[in-house]
């Protein structure tokens, strides 16, 4: 109900859903045949689509999958590059940046994490070619493992960035750079204007990576046959082999970054 009072306030014509679901499709049409609004969609798990055309054979970007449909549906205009759309965080407050790289070590699936040993070793690196490391974590269970897990390994000159989700940007601010996982503080890293190295495994950079190669560099290994099984993406949430990611060593990933240090 908050939701379809907070959606009529806008007053919208069209509703183009990107990531359409069963339960999102049911409100949706609901509020398209209640209040007029036109409704399309794109799912891009199940391809199933409202007036997006045919698929032409050439892998197109998630991103700009979403776009195409919403201009074919309108049928005027050009559809713009899904890589002029970058999420982009105005903080009210700038704080200083130092020479520090953010490590994105944690993320909501296995299969798309770093080997933590790795971590480890890029951080001792970094910290020897004169760059500050800071690692931020939640207060999870599984954080607070890999926190200790990295201790363990080794972790010394590591600033943990523990903090409320609120002041979380203010912290990842301070530094110039990210290198890590596919995951959500990499997104607010590019949004807050650091330069960023990913490093992709499952899911290939072209699901949701809508940013310039220029500033924000990755590594992703290709072709896998694993990969591929049953869509243009792993789903696996754990993999054993991890053949995707862990091929990728430190002394790989810390060349990549120094080579685009000046980005």
């Amino acid at each position: 109900i908050d939701l379809w009072q907070k959606v009529r306030a806008l007053s919208p014509d069209l509703v183009h859903e990107c990531h359409q679901s069963g339960r999102t499709g049911k409100f949706f049409k609901l509020f398209s045949f209640f209040h007029g609004a036109d409704y399309s969609f794109y799912n891009h798990h199940f391809g199933r689509s409202k007036d997006m055309g045919e698929w032409s054979g050439v892998k197109t970007p998630i991103i700009q999958k979403d776009l195409n449909g919403l201009y074919r549906y309108r049928g005027k205009g050009e559809c713009p590059d899904y890589l002029s759309y970058p999420p982009r965080i105005e903080l009210e407050q700038k704080p200083i940046r130092e020479k520090a790289v953010i490590l994105g070590v944690s993320s909501s699936a296995e299969s798309k994490m770093w080997p933590l040993e790795y971590y480890v070793q890029l951080g001792q690196d970094l910290s020897k070619a004169g760059f500050k490391v800071k690692i931020p974590l939640s207060s999870s269970p599984k954080d607070l493992w890999i926190k200790e897990r990295m201790k363990a390994l080794g972790a010394s000159r590591v600033e943990w960035i523990e903090t409320s989700l609120e002041r979380l940007p203010y912290e990842v601010a301070k530094a110039t750079h990210y290198i890590g996982n596919d995951n959500g503080p990499k997104h607010l890293c590019a949004a807050l204007g650091l330069k960023t190295l990913t490093l992709f495994g499952p899911i290939p950079p072209s699901e949701w990576h809508p940013y310039d190669r220029e500033k924000h560099r990755y590594l992703y290994r290709e072709p896998l046959a694993c990969r591929t099984v049953k869509a243009d993406f792993c789903a696996l949430t754990k993999c054993d082999s991890m053949i995707c990611l862990n091929r990728f060593g430190p002394k790989e990933v810390l060349e990549e970054f120094l080579r685009g240090v000046r980005w």
